[in-house]
């Protein structure tokens, strides 16, 4: 299922719950569904990410969890947020987690045939060389990516494919000039914008093709 039926189908629901709602049936506004159930953006991503992306399925898994624990808080029925040992034990790995990986205005070099970007809260840049470069995937979350593929080729006549996901992030692709872009995607108050060279679809180049959900941000492709 592609990103513009999960998009369709959530709006059908939604639109089902307000017609409910406005005729009495149910007893749910607007304002309940934003105010009660702002969570579920986060899952609705995360299933996006599970049923579209065969690559990055631990960032769906990440999303739902962090989507239900969010809306159980917020529905009153649990929240782990108030126990004593939570956010100390969050603040321990975050400076483990700064310590021993993260490394600020630093490019990572990778030379896999398969590409796999994440930034949530921070920023991730990448420099990939591969030589029969297949694709991947970016997510960007509250946060930057920068991917270099200007060193990496795909084999000649052939295509690879990223998935991107971002909300409330940004992106940059850098590709070679040779390459075709070929862009999809759903916005949601995003969009991106190819500025690649190779305009005019060559047949006999290889070509990129990027699938993406962007939802309160945007990314760029260019040489």
């Amino acid at each position: 299922m592609n990103g513009k039926k999960i998009f369709g189908i959530l709006l059908v629901v939604i639109g089902v719950f307000l017609l409910l709602g406005e005729t009495g049936i149910i007893d749910i506004t607007i304002r309940d569904i934003i105010s009660g159930y702002w969570p579920l953006i986060l899952v609705v991503i995360g299933l996006y990410k599970l049923f579209t992306n065969s690559i990055s399925k631990i960032t769906g898994i990440i999303l739902i969890i962090i989507g239900i624990l969010l809306q159980l808080k917020v529905s009153e029925y649990f929240n782990i947020f108030e126990y004593d040992l939570f956010w100390p034990i969050v603040i321990i790995l975050l400076g483990i987690w700064i310590l021993l990986f993260y490394k600020r205005d630093r490019w990572k070099v990778s030379s896999k045939d398969v590409l796999s970007a994440f930034a949530l809260f921070s920023g991730f840049n990448i420099k990939n060389s591969s030589q029969s470069f297949k694709g991947g995937n970016i997510t960007s979350i509250f946060g930057g990516v920068e991917v270099d593929l200007r060193e990496a080729s795909i084999l000649k006549e052939q295509e690879a494919r990223i998935d991107i996901l971002i909300a409330f992030g940004g992106a940059e692709i850098f590709v070679p000039q040779g390459w075709n872009v070929v862009i999809k995607g759903t916005p949601i108050f995003g969009g991106w914008e190819n500025k690649t060279v190779n305009n005019n679809f060559d047949t006999n180049s290889p070509t990129l093709i990027i699938n993406s959900f962007v939802m309160f941000g945007g990314f760029e492709v260019k040489n």
